[in-house]
């Protein structure tokens, strides 16, 4: 796919649907799931925000139905399939719906039921759990790729626009090398920000470190090999939390910003601005541009002393690789960097070469 033409839709000045500014994201909705007849098709027949939801909406109940009745046959594997495709096409209905509106939450209600049975057809420990900060809860996944053995583990966090759901098939490279997962949504995050928990830094990272407390005390996990990944702000806050927790023992981050304010410029489409609004609990730009002056590296990235890596790309249309270069030079611990050339934003457009090659670099550090 030409990363050109990619820049060019999601700045929405190609094309009269205004669903062109959305093309970008083809790479990662494949990646993370979805069939690409599926997703070209909806592409092809959707032409407004209505339009979009209702096509995601119908393949999930055509994929859902279909894992229903795989299992009442027995057929668990596929029904274990079906279920995370539907719990994909569902959270992809909601994915440019930007308040808290009964929409989001059938949809992404739908995807967290979908994901869920399907953890239920799973080889292996995989299973819904609730961290606690004081009386607030965030929802997760932990999955421990083995029977019997106990593993070092990866906290996985993901992206300003993304879920936890979403993460399944970037958990499968750590599963496949023997690493256990645990993916959660964070203040601001999917089903946390449903239930009222806006994004904070701080807050973030106080959910992370109840996180590892719960990881540290389970008895399938190597309580001293704890790594973090993260992408997007995901990746932003993966260095936040290795900053201020000595038990992190690697972080690896994608695509992260130095400053969150390179997100709030002119050329950043419209779109992505109202889904940090979302996110953070606020109704202006000019408010968002208040909450942002907290998320900076500044005085941050010096204080991470375990091993860090970080991947970037030149065709990030969000966060340009001179901030990679700068958080590379500016951190003091044991570090490494790659910088692709030409890729979109979290790389999407190559990521079977992207995820094996953070994956193998956190293993080998564990």
């Amino acid at each position: 796919m030409d990363n050109n033409r990619n820049q060019v839709n999601m700045a929405g000045t190609q094309g009269d649907n205004p669903l062109d500014a959305f093309r970008w994201i083809i790479p990662r909705i494949i990646n993370n799931g979805a069939s690409y007849a599926d997703v070209m098709r909806v592409f092809r027949t959707a032409y407004d925000h209505e339009t979009w939801y209702k096509e995601w909406m119908d393949l999930g109940r055509y994929y859902e139905e279909s894992a229903d009745n795989a299992f009442d046959i027995g057929n668990t594997v596929t029904a274990g399939e079906h279920w995370n495709m539907a719990s994909t096409y569902y959270r992809t209905a909601q994915f440019i719906v930007y308040k808290d509106t009964p929409n989001k939450r059938n949809a992404y209600g739908s995807s967290v039921r979908c994901y869920k049975k399907a953890l239920n057809t799973s080889p292996f420990l995989a299973e819904a759990v609730e961290i606690n900060v004081g009386q607030k809860f965030f929802p997760g996944y932990l999955t421990v790729p083995s029977e019997t053995e106990t593993l070092p583990v990866v906290l996985v966090l993901h992206g300003a626009d993304s879920t936890k759901e979403e993460t399944h098939s970037i958990c499968e490279n750590f599963w496949k090398r023997g690493l256990a997962t645990l993916v959660i949504d964070g203040p601001g995050q999917a089903e946390a920000r449903l239930r009222g928990h806006m994004m904070n830094r701080t807050f973030y990272i106080e959910a992370c470190s109840a996180a590892i407390d719960y990881l540290e005390s389970h008895p399938r996990i190597q309580n001293d090999k704890i790594a973090i990944w993260g992408q997007c702000l995901g990746g932003y806050l993966a260095m936040a939390v290795a900053a201020h927790e000595p038990r992190i023992k690697a972080c690896a981050s994608l695509s992260a910003f130095y400053y969150l304010d390179t997100w709030l410029k002119e050329n950043i489409p419209p779109a992505f601005k109202k889904n940090c609004m979302y996110d953070f609990g606020v109704n202006t730009l000019e408010e968002l541009k208040d909450k942002a002056k907290e998320f900076t590296l500044q005085d941050v990235i010096t204080k991470i002393r375990c091993p860090l890596f970080i991947v970037h790309s030149t065709g990030d249309h969000l966060v340009p690789a001179s901030e990679a270069e700068q958080i590379y030079n500016e951190a003091v611990c044991p570090k490494d960097i790659k910088i692709y050339e030409g890729s979109v934003h979290c790389c999407s457009d190559i990521i079977p070469q992207v995820r094996p090659l953070m994956v193998d670099w956190i293993k080998n550090k564990l």
